[in-house]
């Protein structure tokens, strides 16, 4: 029994839409069992750049004559040009930073170090602008390079702002400061850095919070410290009250309600809850009396609220509460916590106090 055959007809030629394409392989079969021309067998290095190309039927130079690989595009160097631009704006930065205390590391007549320092950051910023943008004109794709660098600059203002908004966070809660005088000796000496934390006394208004969050009670009195306020024997520094662009540190001696009396050079507390007066225990001074301003040397302060007494360790050189009377509770910056330069020590505190954790310093 014989079935029909079919002879070949022109749809035989035509890939029909539903027949899958052929794979890479299946091309370079075919290519490697072609006779007319005849094409030599090529060995496919499957780690290379051109492997695209050789296993597609588009052989390398190394494959068929006649054939070769489509030359890459030419791209800029974005990478190369921003780091010779933020080079430039590093060195900048320390030019100025040097120029600021030039007065101090240099003199007055040794400015070339920071001149010098501006002049490399300026050449290397220009340099990489313009290499970064002849880069770009001279790439096949500007477009694209362009939109490189835009998203390039993206990515560097988002690293920027977040830096900023930590170097602000950490501002809002700690901040160094320079001690100027020997009104705290022999704790703190004249040019000693210290670090103050601004955050140990830090308010909230429940009145203004309970505006938003209704469930809150402000009470009587709606302002609270969220840690603690200042205590006798804090070491703080504040502004001066009789001139709020100077900052002062002196030792809280008395808070509000407090009665301060100073009486034979020795100072005497008695809190507002108390019957009597005790002697204060200040080991920490130099060794020198209390002086009293009045001429009968006996004197008494009564803390008004929201109000600290502060003295100077360093009794008989210290412009103190016994001169100018209080330090209002809004010009206080923060607790002095330690000094970092020239020495790692203490500021009469004794300790580090972080709330959940004390460290003890020298």
């Amino acid at each position: 029994m014989t079935f029909p055959t079919r002879s070949p007809s022109e749809d035989d030629n035509n890939t029909s839409s539903a027949t899958p394409a052929a794979t890479g392989w299946e091309l370079r079969r075919d290519l490697e069992t072609e006779t007319d021309p005849p094409f030599r067998e090529v060995e496919v290095d499957y780690t290379s750049d051109d492997y695209y190309y050789q296993i597609y039927g588009a052989p390398v130079t190394n494959g068929a004559a006649g054939y070769e690989a489509p030359p890459r595009p030419r791209t800029a160097n974005i990478g190369n040009a921003l780091m010779m631009l933020l080079g430039g704006v590093a060195f900048v930065v320390l030019g100025l930073l040097i120029s600021a205390g030039s007065l101090a590391l240099f003199g007055n007549d040794s400015p070339a170090v920071w001149v010098g320092a501006l002049g490399v950051g300026v050449f290397l910023a220009v340099s990489g602008v313009v290499s970064g943008f002849l880069g770009i004109q001279h790439s096949d794709e500007p477009k694209r390079e362009w939109k490189r660098v835009g998203k390039a600059v993206m990515e560097l203002t988002q690293t920027l702002v977040l830096a900023i908004l930590i170097f602000l966070a950490v501002r809002a809660m700690a901040q160094n400061f320079r001690v100027e005088g020997a009104s705290m000796e022999p704790g703190l000496h004249n040019g000693e850095y210290l670090l103050v934390n601004k955050a140990v006394y830090f308010k909230l208004d429940l009145e203004t919070l309970s505006k938003y969050l209704p469930f809150i009670d402000p009470g009587d009195n709606p302002e609270r410290f969220i840690f603690r306020g200042p205590r006798r024997g804090d070491v703080i520094v504040f502004e001066y009250p009789e001139d709020r662009s100077r900052d002062f540190i002196k030792r809280v001696i008395g808070v509000p309600g407090d009665t301060v009396r100073i009486a034979d050079g020795k100072v005497y507390v008695k809190a507002a809850d108390g019957t009597e007066f005790t002697e204060l225990e200040d080991d920490y001074i130099n060794g020198s009396s209390t002086r009293c301003p009045s001429a009968d040397g006996e004197c008494e302060w009564v803390v008004p609220a929201k109000n600290y007494f502060v003295l100077g360790d360093n009794r008989g050189n210290s412009s103190d509460s016994r001169n100018w009377r209080f330090v209002p509770e809004d010009h206080i910056i923060g607790r002095a916590m330690f000094t970092y330069w020239p020495d790692l020590s203490g500021v009469g505190n004794r300790s580090i106090d972080l709330g959940i954790l004390r460290l003890p310093l020298p």
